[in-house]
């Protein structure tokens, strides 16, 4: 993996986005889990997928904004048909990359595990679509509001 992350086909060389950037979420994420406990709610596909998630969701970012892409009629875009295109870029490249001999550390994974693990991938990296944030941001304000402790009265 460490040589995966260093190599430009995993991560081009960007003054943001890069592998030590990958890194950094990668750990980012191991602490949000594991401080705060979150860890024993997930199973350990869940644990692995939002990890690798982690290291992936910026992979081969092209510096530029999905709505760059959109508005110059990029390839990405067509490929992706105008929809999170730079998201599903990062989970495309991470799989074909995971395609190539001996570069799939989760081969031993039961296809049933491989397929959950992928399925949440795909979501999480998704996810980071800035266009869905304040969505999301208010699904959580509702969801935490609508707990019996958080009721306004």
């Amino acid at each position: 993996v460490e040589e995966g992350l260093k190599s430009k086909q995993w991560y081009q060389r960007r003054v943001r986005v890069n592998a030590e950037y990958g890194a950094d979420v990668l750990i980012t994420t191991h602490n949000l889990i594991t401080l705060t406990g979150f860890a024993s709610w997930l199973t350990d596909i869940e644990i692995l997928s939002l990890l690798f998630s982690a290291i992936i969701h910026d992979v081969e970012h092209t510096g530029t904004t999905n709505n760059f892409h959109i508005c110059t009629g990029s390839p990405l875009t067509i490929m992706y048909n105008d929809r999170s295109v730079l998201e599903n870029h990062h989970i495309s490249t991470a799989y074909r990359y995971l395609e190539q001999a001996d570069c799939n550390p989760f081969d031993k994974l039961s296809k049933d595990d491989f397929r959950e693990m992928r399925g949440i991938v795909v979501e999480a990296v998704l996810g980071t679509d800035m266009s869905a944030h304040f969505t999301q941001i208010k699904n959580m304000q509702n969801a935490l509001f609508s707990l019996p402790q958080h009721r306004r009265t």
